[in-house]
């Protein structure tokens, strides 16, 4: 019930935890919106808007767009190798995929 209340307040009664910069805690406001057109990105200028917002500032748009943008984590190897030692939470029928390490030397 204590959350159905808060979601009625609306966002703009949100008091987001300090360690939120002021900046993110203002574009998720925006974003969520209870009347879709008073969202950020469904005004006059569109998705720009959100692309202008402080939040956004120096981030590379045409980078992104190009998908030249070098990604904030590459995984190495043992990561990756780290995660095939759990099996998937669905069932995988017989024969259906096969598994197969390139550049490791099992024992």
């Amino acid at each position: 019930m204590k959350t159905y209340n808060i979601i009625l307040r609306g966002i703009d009664m949100i008091e987001f935890p300090k360690k939120i910069a002021k900046n993110a805690a203002n574009l998720i406001k925006k974003l969520c919106r209870d009347n879709p057109s008073e969202r950020l990105g469904n005004l006059k200028n569109g998705v720009k808007d959100i692309q202008k917002h402080k939040w956004f500032e120096g981030f590379n748009w045409e980078g992104l767009r190009k998908g030249t943008l070098t990604p904030p984590i590459i995984p190495s190897v043992s990561f990756i190798f780290f995660l095939l030692l759990f099996s998937p939470p669905w069932p995988v029928p017989q024969g259906c995929c096969e598994l197969r390490a390139v550049g490791i030397k099992w024992e």
